[in-house]
């Protein structure tokens, strides 16, 4: 409908973005160990996150159908000053928005006790396949969309549980890091499936992303 846009295409290292979105499931009641969360996606990869981890396909295809596309590693915000100037030009703006963090991501200790609450409390992503899920699991505005009569189910538990773990898990102290112990465990399986797929993007783009932390390149 609009073939002029400017579509903008954000990308990150897949096993960063994989372990990001397991800890997100995990706050919106997933209850299962990251190794059956990898597991699930990898089986259900024409469906889920995994089967678009393919970011040179991306790229490809969406100039099919753009003239205009700007691709940006995820891991260039630490470039900040780089980053927004790469955005201004494309754009063909001049906004510096201050470089804050506006959401800290909680520690390992406040996912695993998130994680352990949900097994004693299903909520969320916890749920059966096919449950009416509230709205911070799909999103606002399902049961009007749908013109459901019910209310749609209680956030009681899911800001109760997040509140308090998040307050013990900072109190605990952290001895292992669980992002590095993932990375190594699973780095063969990331480097079996997205190698190729990343040394094309990385000409595609002519980006250096060996130094990002992307697999194969």
């Amino acid at each position: 409908f609009f073939p002029d846009s400017k579509v903008l295409i954000i990308v990150r290292n897949q096993p960063d973005l994989v372990f990001s979105n397991y800890r997100q499931y995990v706050r919106s009641g997933y209850f299962r160990t990251i190794d059956r969360f990898v597991n699930e996606m990898v089986w259900n990869a024409q469906q889920s996150m995994w089967g678009r981890l393919f970011f040179d396909q991306v790229v490809n295809i969406t100039k099919e159908h753009f003239e205009d596309v700007l691709v940006l590693p995820f891991e260039q915000l630490a470039y900040y000053d780089e980053f927004l100037e790469k955005l201004n030009y494309f754009f063909g703006t001049t906004v510096r928005p201050s470089n804050t963090v506006v959401r800290k991501s909680p520690n390992d200790k406040s996912i695993q006790i998130i994680r352990w609450l949900n097994y004693l409390c299903r909520r969320g992503n916890g749920m059966p396949l096919y449950s009416i899920l509230p709205t911070y699991v799909v999103g606002a505005g399902r049961h009007q969309y749908n013109r459901l009569v019910e209310h749609e189910p209680s956030h009681t538990s899911h800001k109760l549980i997040n509140k308090w773990a998040l307050r013990i898990g900072e109190r605990i102290p952290v001895h292992t890091n669980h992002h590095e112990q993932f990375l190594k465990e699973y780095k063969h399986l990331f480097e079996d499936w997205f190698s190729e797929s990343n040394q094309n993007l990385a000409k595609l783009i002519d980006t250096d992303l060996k130094k990002f932390g992307y697999i194969g390149v």
